[in-house]
């Protein structure tokens, strides 16, 4: 935001130039530009400082055409200029600290991988702390199937192709399963996480949902360019609680660094 309102800015002061306007003009719509930096970072208290003195350095440069002409034109001149500059400022600065929140708040709430449309690594963490406290509590079980995709898969594969068969993955594993089902994505910088938290599902059935995930992932990555080997880089895991409490917490590591990454105001420590 801070880089777009400064080329806006700029392209204005550019365009007065080329157009052969007053220089005390020019200069004075150059003077936007600490008061929109000082609302960026400081909101409506610094717009409105930043205001004040832009408002004084537009003052400072009309005074000697006040001093030499006289008359009220100048001041109310003045008086305009810096009446914009506190309201650009003030306002500017309040819109500012709401977007701020706004954005906060759905940084501290995220659950959607950008790249798929499926959970993230955080959904994760969070609907696995849900089932193993249902499973203490009813005594039921539920299972987690991994299957990762290594980045050299897609290696080298163009950049749109890539993002394309990702999300393609996503649609394998989205589809692949029941509604009740928690199907995620992350990436590490090294491979791609897919996962599904499966309730209530031991670890025949989850077995099978692997080995069939793993088929429809190596035939999809076939299909998208992917060289011969990427049948090589799927590989998978199937994890039952209780039993493979130790695996499935250091998955839950894995993928809460993968959220530490993403939301690093607001990470989630997992179990």
């Amino acid at each position: 935001m801070t880089l777009s309102g400064l080329a806006v800015l700029t392209l204005t002061v550019v365009v007065m130039l080329v157009r052969g306007i007053d220089t005390v003009e020019v200069v004075a719509v150059a003077l936007y530009v600490p008061v929109f930096l000082a609302l960026v970072w400081r909101d409506g208290w610094g717009g409105a400082a930043a205001a004040v003195l832009a408002t004084a350095v537009y003052a400072a440069m009309r005074q000697p055409a006040t001093d030499a002409i006289g008359g009220a034109s100048f001041r109310d001149l003045v008086l305009v200029r810096g009446a914009a500059y506190l309201a650009f400022g003030v306002v500017g600065g309040l819109a500012n600290h709401e977007l701020r929140r706004s954005l906060t708040k759905l940084d501290a709430n995220d659950e959607v991988d950008d790249a798929t449309g499926l959970g993230n690594a955080r959904h994760l963490l969070m609907v696995t702390d849900l089932e193993v406290t249902r499973a203490a509590r009813y005594r039921t079980l539920f299972s987690l199937v991994s299957v990762e995709v290594q980045s050299e898969a897609l290696a080298t594969l163009p950049r749109r192709r890539r993002r394309a068969v990702v999300h393609r993955l996503g649609e394998v594993l989205r589809s692949s399963v029941r509604t009740v089902d928690h199907p995620v994505h992350a990436w590490d910088g090294r491979g791609h996480h897919f996962a599904v938290v499966l309730p209530e599902t031991g670890e025949l059935g989850a077995r099978t949902l692997a080995d069939r995930l793993a088929a429809c992932m190596i035939e999809e990555l076939a299909g998208g360019g992917a060289p011969a080997e990427a049948e090589g880089a799927v590989t998978t895991a199937v994890l039952t609680h209780p039993g493979d409490d130790e695996r499935l917490a250091e998955v839950c590591r894995t993928f809460s660094a993968i959220d530490a990454v993403e939301h690093p105001e607001h990470p989630t420590a997992s179990r």
